[in-house]
């Protein structure tokens, strides 16, 4: 119950933010509200996008590699029979 107010409170609080920066925007009155969600916004798209090239690397690497390593977790035990 409180994940579910607390996800309600965060909905309410970002659409209540983007209609005062629209309303300001309009105006063209921008207030450090707007820097703050602009900037905000601008940090999330630059993390993911690190986050995206560092993968996409890595998977190339594996991909390219010459030799496939073993790891614990690809163990096949045999069993008798």
């Amino acid at each position: 119950m409180k994940s579910s107010i607390k996800i309600g409170f965060m909905t309410l609080a970002t659409l209540a933010m983007t209609v005062y920066i629209a309303h300001s925007i309009g105006t063209g009155k921008s207030g450090a509200l707007m820097w703050f969600f602009l900037s905000f916004v601008v940090l999330i798209i630059v993390f993911q996008l690190c986050t995206g090239i560092a993968l996409f690397f890595c998977m190339v690497r594996g991909l390219f590699s010459g030799k496939p390593k073993h790891t614990g977790f690809a163990v096949s035990k045999k069993t008798k029979s």
